[in-house]
């Protein structure tokens, strides 16, 4: 068993230093097929852009098992990925399975199903082949809990964890000098109306089972200090435990961004785009609203003498 876990911690160290973003995992996947070749007899077979390993037993009558890893990575600011999400760890884990599974018998079948993008949410339907290859009577999806004790194993039968998915909001306005913001459409109130009253949809009670959103980032301008704002993002994430809340909560996200924009400021149009069922949505947003073709008012210099400031219309009339 020593000798195992330092092999399987020698190949956790390797795929940490050759971490891929999802849909990009070539040398993982090869690292991966390389070591199960060396250090085991299993069957292996392409699944997808996935792979299964198989223990095989000629006659079982136990119930045929899939354990099933990913191997993807997340991108980390100015380029690259990194394993932030400890799938180094969950790969080589079931390939240190895949080594303790040599000479034994079972008295059933073990598929190791080794799952790439994950984090995209894209990898497990390309690993269904699986399924309709192989029969599989229970399946088991593997990730580490930091925090439990070293050598436990837990389960859960149903959700283990939440379905979740990525929203980002972009709103499109009008640049204006910074002297004159009256004069752009500036997304600044929306934004900071709506990173405000996120929490209203965390609200406990709300829904069946676990549903959240996590606000995960947000841009808005440029370090142009002569210029106001007129472009921003959101970026959120939507998790929930059951299918229900899940859509339910992505269907309110919206309808309370609609209702922040509507309250911050009339003549707004925006547009949904993305799959159904608010997968990876993008909701755009773009400002619509028109500042008036003139306007006179005061202000003052620095000498707090007063500037008088005049807009004409098209056709020169103040």
């Amino acid at each position: 068993m020593d000798k195992v876990l330092e092999t399987a911690l020698q190949l956790r160290h390797q795929l940490h230093n050759c971490a891929e973003l999802s849909g990009h995992e070539v040398v993982t996947r090869a690292t991966l097929i390389a070591f199960l070749k060396e250090h085991t007899s299993l069957e292996i077979h392409d699944c997808g852009p996935g792979f299964y390993a198989v223990h095989r037993e000629a006659e079982c009558t136990k119930p045929s098992i899939a354990l099933r890893a990913d191997y993807d990575a997340l991108p980390v600011p100015g380029g690259g990925a990194a394993h932030l999400c400890g799938h180094d760890g969950h790969s080589a884990g079931l390939c240190a399975v895949g080594m303790l599974l040599e000479g034994k018998a079972l008295n059933r079948n073990v598929f190791l199903l080794f799952q790439p993008a994950e984090e995209t949410g894209e990898g497990a339907l390309q690993c269904l082949d699986l399924f309709s290859r192989e029969k599989v009577d229970l399946v088991f999806g593997l990730h580490n809990m930091p925090g439990l004790p070293a050598g436990k194993v837990y389960t859960r039968y149903g959700s283990a964890a939440c379905a979740s998915l990525g929203l980002i909001i972009r709103y499109s306005g009008r640049p204006a000098h910074a002297a004159y913001p009256e004069t752009g459409i500036s997304p600044a109130a929306a934004v900071g109306e709506l990173l405000c009253r996120i929490a209203e949809l965390n609200q406990p009670g709300r829904y069946e089972g676990l549903a959240m959103a996590t606000v995960i980032g947000c841009r808005m301008g440029e370090k142009a200090f002569g210029k106001s704002a007129s472009e921003a993002e959101i970026w959120l994430t939507l998790r929930g435990e059951y299918k229900n809340d899940f859509d339910d909560l992505g269907h309110l996200e919206v309808e309370s961004i609609f209702t922040v924009i509507n309250s911050v400021t009339e003549g707004y149009e925006y547009q949904v785009l993305g799959k159904e069922d608010y997968d990876m949505e993008i909701l755009k947003i773009k400002i619509r609203q028109e500042p008036p073709d003139y306007t006179a008012y005061v202000k003052y210099n620095v000498h707090q003498m007063p500037i008088y400031e005049a807009y004409y219309d098209d056709e020169g009339n103040p």
